[in-house]
């Protein structure tokens, strides 16, 4: 396996679990949301039944509209952070190369200098 694709492996698997990560959060911050604006719905409601559950239905219907616009604004923020991640990983993969250029350049002229050395001994 060569560097380039070690590095390609592991830019992979990080944006795996950073994507797996964010949508786990997104999920519980929307049930969480949900079951409690539930509860308190049904908990501060003293009125009859048909009552609470119009007021139900309502609050839950607004509890949606406010999950969806938090779950687009969570989406944002991650492409954001993905524009960031592979922005950082494209530098850093850039720094990495031109090390690793730097080095191959190092001892191609090491080797050149040691061939030219053992020339003159022989």
């Amino acid at each position: 396996m060569s560097i380039k694709e070690f590095i390609e492996k592991g830019k992979k698997e990080k944006m795996k679990k950073a994507r797996k990560k964010a949508a786990k959060n997104v999920a519980l911050g929307a049930a969480a949301g949900t079951m409690a604006g539930v509860a308190l719905g049904i908990l501060l409601a003293p009125k009859a039944g048909i009552e609470t559950r119009k007021e139900i239905a309502v609050g839950a219907k607004d509890l949606a509209g406010i999950a969806k616009d938090k779950l687009e604004d969570v989406k944002e923020k991650l492409n954001e952070a993905s524009v960031k991640v592979k922005e950082n990983i494209k530098k850093k993969e850039a720094k990495i190369e031109d090390e690793l250029e730097e080095i191959l350049d190092k001892d191609e002229a090491e080797v050149e200098e040691n061939k030219t050395d053992f020339e003159l001994k022989v």
